[in-house]
């Protein structure tokens, strides 16, 4: 299961964001014409980050921040070119006391930074997320092991301290043109010109409808538009779908689309439905591991009910996936395909939508309170 599409379909700080709050573990794979970079993530967290436009050694940025002389450089390196246990350049210099562990992670973290910061640059070109497991103790395959972050820095704090360095930087470079202002063009100059210009070209459509979804999740009139946005994007993906509500002490339908019942409303069934919170079911994994469930739905006293209300039948492979409002979880989507009960596809949009209309949730509530 991965995450494939174009930078000008869903852009890089959408994509962190949800490999952030997902908690994924895996490699991200960028490519466009100029050059190619990879980013590796572990428990959402960025451990690794390299590009091809910028390709410097750990020693160079080193000896250029003069932290080390070329000399004690090239004793590592030979050190390290007659060391049989592989050790890397930096644990090497710990190890002959020439530059403290908090320097290296610091220079380490600088680094991975200035590449992310590059990446957000980028507004087109084709990426690839892959999930990877990595054992504990076990080294990642990367091209630069020097640049390796045990610890990971934290996603959501790259991308925003990116987005900000790069909003000063266009602010500085427009206030260096310093444009001159022209002169003011009269009403009946204006009229004329208006009239006279060509008609806007309509926006590209997408083929999945993605972008334009997100940005109406982004600016919702009110909260109520949110969940028939995103069970109308979930239609798409997969048969049935149901939205459950998470109370103080119980899970609870909200609504629904698919649900096909013999001499009963699915609406009302779908609103009748009511799961403990202190019990085992597939919401209450969600809930404890704050994370999306796909696979078989197990045989439970609740997920047995679950089915029960839903029409009777068992579906291959379920999906459930956690809304965050403010911290903590207050809605699950579920879906599967029944009744064809096909595979499920690709459901990383969906979970980028869910994440979206959290925080748009989240927002909306905050200007809310704030009017009281």
């Amino acid at each position: 299961m991965g995450l494939v599409g174009r930078l000008e379909d869903l852009a890089l700080p959408e994509i962190f964001q949800i490999l952030s709050l997902s908690k994924k573990t895996g490699r991200l794979t960028l490519t466009r014409r100029e050059g190619n970079g990879v980013i590796v993530f572990k428990d959402g967290k960025i451990i690794y980050a390299a590009s091809d436009t910028i390709r410097d050694t750990l020693g160079n940025i080193l000896v250029t921040q003069k932290m080390i002389t070329e000399s004690i450089l090239l004793a590592a390196l030979d050190a390290q070119h007659r060391s049989l246990d592989g050790k890397n350049l930096g644990t090497l210099l710990i190890e002959m006391g020439y530059i403290k562990k908090e320097t290296l992670e610091k220079v380490i973290r600088q680094q991975v930074e200035r590449v992310i910061y590059e990446f957000l640059t980028w507004k087109t070109g084709f990426f690839k997320f892959e999930l990877m497991e990595i054992p504990v103790g076990e080294e990642i395959e990367v091209d630069t092991k020097d640049f390796l972050l045990k610890a990971g820095l934290s996603t959501e704090y790259v991308v925003l301290e990116g987005l900000r360095k790069l909003d000063e930087m266009e602010k500085d470079r427009k206030a260096q043109k310093h444009p001159a202002a022209p002169p003011r063009e009269s009403p009946q100059g204006e009229s004329r010109r208006v009239a006279q210009a060509p008609p806007a070209p309509a926006p590209p459509r997408g083929l999945s409808g993605l972008r334009s979804i997100l940005a109406e999740i982004r600016s919702p009139s009110f909260t109520g538009e949110i969940t028939l946005m995103l069970m109308r994007y979930a239609s798409e993906i997969v048969n049935r779908g149901v939205l459950f509500l998470v109370r103080r002490d119980a899970i609870t339908g909200m609504g629904q689309f698919g649900i096909q019942l013999q001499g009963v409303s699915a609406d009302d069934r779908v609103r009748s439905i009511k799961l403990p919170l202190d019990q085992p079911s597939v919401f209450s994994e969600v809930i404890a591991k704050t994370q999306t469930y796909r696979g078989k739905l197990e045989s439970t006293f609740w997920n047995d009910y679950l089915v029960e209300q839903l029409g009777g039948q068992v579906p291959n492979e379920v999906i459930a996936i956690p809304m965050i409002v403010g911290g903590p979880i207050v809605v699950i989507f579920y879906g599967d395909n029944l009744p064809d009960d096909g595979p499920i596809g690709e459901i990383e949009s969906l979970e980028l939508l869910m994440i979206q209309a959290g925080l748009a949730m989240e927002k909306a509530l905050l200007e809310i309170r704030s009017r009281k």
